[in-house]
């Protein structure tokens, strides 16, 4: 099975289970030179293990990183580089310019414009009630397949450190949606 039949099935899988039975029954998979560490760190146990603790936390921050890539994108849309001394310096000043929203502050926002916002990430659960499958989708940047390994699954690197009006700076976050 190739990348482009075993993409698909992953993506619909909506418990752990499935998953686990799709990786095991495919030999791109089942492969251990197509295996990596988290991040290209052998010892990343105490960064992975080290995150939220609690289900909650996991998820707000992947919400975080979509918002994140939503204020990048718009940066980018209006010209500006977003590391660049034009760029907003705070999460507030970046929904002002970008949104058009008063002090850049969401209480401040219409009902219109929160609907309008709510387009541009969205959580969506599917499955089982008791034990739904989470997606969560942006309109956001945007990521290319080839930076997959030094954006999604990176740790400690400086993909966003120097953009001053995001939240997710520290490059491993992410890693708290993974159970230990």
């Amino acid at each position: 099975m190739d990348a482009k039949k075993l993409l698909p099935r992953l993506i619909k899988a909506e418990t752990e289970a499935e998953v686990e039975k799709i990786i095991e029954n495919s030999p791109l998979c089942s492969n251990p030179k197509n295996w990596l560490p988290y991040g290209n760190k052998e010892n990343n146990a105490g960064t992975v293990q080290n995150q939220q603790s609690e289900a909650v936390a996991a998820l707000v921050e992947k919400i975080v990183n979509a918002m994140d890539a939503v204020l990048i994108l718009k940066c980018c849309e209006a010209g500006i580089e977003p590391t660049s001394r034009a760029a907003p310096k705070s999460i507030q000043d970046a929904v002002r310019r970008f949104f058009g929203i008063r002090e850049g502050l969401l209480v401040n926002a219409s009902r219109n414009d929160r609907r309008k916002l709510s387009e541009f990430v969205q959580v969506v659960a599917s499955g089982e009630k008791g034990s739904p499958c989470l997606t969560i989708i942006d309109q956001g940047e945007g990521q290319s397949p080839l930076r997959f390994a030094s954006t999604f699954l990176s740790l400690y690197e400086s993909n966003k450190s120097r953009i001053q009006f995001v939240q997710g700076k520290f490059n491993m976050g992410g890693t708290g949606a993974i159970v230990s």
